[in-house]
C-alpha cells in the first residue's frame, strides 16, 4: 500500500512539473521578446540610416546653397557698379565737342540768344558776328514785334556798315530806328529797297546782282559782302536775310546768319545757297 501510495504522489507530482512546462499561450497583438529586441534592432538601424541620409542631403545641398550666396554677392555688385556708372555719367556733364555743339545751335523757338562779336573787335575789313537774338537788344521794339523776331534786315546791314567804315557807333537798334523812320518796315517785315536807300543814308553804295552762280561768285571773290533775301527752306520758314562773304577754291560761302550760330560756323556750297536767294544785293 505504500508503494502504490508512493507511485501515487510520484504521478501527481509528474503532472505538476508538466503543467508547469506547458509554454502559456501568447496573444497574436503582443509582441514576443525576439520581436521587441529585432524591433529595437531595426530602429536603431533606421535611425542611424536616416541620420546618415540627413547628413548626406546636408552635404549635398551645402555647395548649392554656397552657390546661390555668390550668385547673390554677384549679382549685387553688378548692381551697385551700374548704379555708380550712372551716377558718376550724370555728374560728368558734357563732352566739350558736344556741348560746343548744341551751345552753336540754331536758334529757333525755345531758343532766346546769341552773343555778338564784341564791340571792341569791330574793324573794317572784318566782318563780325551780329545777332538779332542778342539779349543787348534782341527784345527791344521794331516793326511791329521785336528784333529779335523782325530785325534780320537791319541785323544784317548793321554787319555791312562795320566791315565797310570799321565805325562802331551803330548796332541794330540804330539801324531798326533808321528803319522805321523811313516807314520801310510797315508789316513787320523789313522791305527790300532799305538794302539799297537805307544804306545810302549810311553813305553805303548798295547795288543789286543778278541771281546768277557767275554774280554771287565775282562779288565774293572781289572782297565784296553780299546780302541776300532768302526765300522759306533751309535757312528760315517765313523770309530771310543773311549776308554772304569770303569764298574759297571749292566756292564754299562763309554765310552770317543773324538768327543762327551754327549756320553761321559753317561754309556753305554756292549752288546750296543760290537755291535759297530771291534776290541779292553787293556793297563796293
Amino acid at each position: 500500500m505504500t508503494n502504490e501510495y508512493n507511485d501515487g504522489e510520484r504521478r501527481q507530482r509528474n503532472v505538476r512539473l508538466a503543467v508547469r512546462n506547458v509554454p502559456t499561450p501568447r496573444n497574436p497583438s503582443e509582441p514576443s521578446r525576439g520581436d521587441v529586441a529585432i524591433s529595437s534592432r531595426q530602429r536603431t538601424t533606421n535611425a542611424g540610416r536616416s541620420a546618415r541620409q540627413r547628413s548626406r542631403a546636408g552635404k549635398s545641398s551645402l555647395p548649392i546653397r554656397r552657390l546661390r550666396i555668390a550668385l547673390c554677392s554677384v549679382m549685387a555688385c553688378l548692381i551697385f557698379v551700374f548704379l555708380g556708372s550712372c551716377i558718376s555719367h550724370g555728374s560728368a556733364g558734357l563732352e566739350p565737342s558736344v556741348e560746343s555743339k548744341l551751345l552753336n545751335a540754331p536758334v529757333e523757338p525755345g531758343y532766346t540768344f546769341a552773343f555778338s562779336t564784341p564791340r571792341s573787335q569791330w574793324k573794317a575789313g572784318t566782318m563780325p558776328h551780329i545777332y538779332q537774338i542778342d539779349p543787348a537788344w534782341s527784345e527791344l521794339p521794331y516793326a511791329g514785334g521785336t528784333i529779335r523776331q523782325n530785325g534780320c534786315g537791319p541785323t544784317c546791314l548793321t554787319m555791312v556798315y562795320i566791315f565797310k567804315t570799321g565805325n562802331t557807333d551803330k548796332t541794330p537798334v540804330d539801324i531798326c530806328a533808321l528803319a522805321e523812320s523811313g516807314n520801310y518796315a510797315p508789316t513787320g517785315a523789313t522791305e527790300w529797297s532799305f538794302m539799297i536807300s537805307g544804306a545810302a543814308r549810311l553813305h553805303l553804295s548798295g547795288t543789286q546782282l543778278y541771281n546768277t552762280r557767275n554774280s554771287l561768285t565775282r562779288a565774293l571773290r572781289s572782297g565784296v559782302p553780299v546780302i541776300a533775301s532768302v526765300r522759306p527752306g533751309t535757312f528760315t520758314n517765313v523770309g530771310h536775310y543773311i549776308v554772304l562773304y569770303g569764298i574759297d577754291d571749292a566756292d564754299q560761302i562763309g554765310v552770317y546768319d543773324p538768327n543762327s550760330q551754327s549756320r553761321s560756323a559753317r561754309r556753305w556750297g554756292v549752288v546750296e545757297v543760290l537755291n535759297e536767294i530771291e534776290v541779292m544785293w553787293a556793297y563796293y
